[in-house]
């Protein structure tokens, strides 16, 4: 089946993975206020996350593997000292990416993900510098950014 539009498309998970390979830090000069691009053939796509801190938002933590998913087959390994906090919402260390560095090395954790994580590895103190992940029995800080 062929997509008919870009709303087809976005549930298409071929065209969710390509979106997400090619996206990049935009470095054409055009369309400033989006950071990110991605382009498709002779088209560019240009992106503004909602949430600046992470461009890219990993969804369910496969806790059998210990790894994220993202877009429709990318995985994130699990890195349980690389989990911050800021607003209220809790991101993890994006490496699983090409342009990871560039699209500011972290990631969002979807809310759904991110409460049942923290029902089931977190430690939270009576200060967010006191919160911890608790991965196999070991404490890691959780860093405020």
């Amino acid at each position: 089946m062929i997509p008919k539009n870009i709303t087809t498309c976005l549930k298409e998970d071929k065209f969710i993975d390509f979106f997400l390979r090619q996206l990049r830090p935009n470095d054409t000069g055009e369309h400033e206020d989006y950071p990110l691009c991605s382009p498709c053939g002779k088209e560019m796509n240009y992106v503004k996350p909602a949430d600046p801190a992470g461009g890219i938002v990993l969804g369910d933590f496969l806790a059998d593997s210990a790894e994220f998913s993202f877009g429709a087959t990318f995985r994130q390994p699990l890195d349980p000292s690389s989990f911050a906090m800021h607003d209220g919402r809790l991101y993890h260390a994006l490496t699983g990416h090409r342009w990871s560095k560039q699209l500011g090395g972290m990631a969002l954790i979807r809310s759904r993900t991110a409460l049942t994580l923290c029902e089931e590895h977190f430690d939270f103190g009576e200060d967010p510098s006191e919160h911890s992940f608790v991965w196999k029995g070991e404490k890691h800080p959780v860093r405020c950014i």
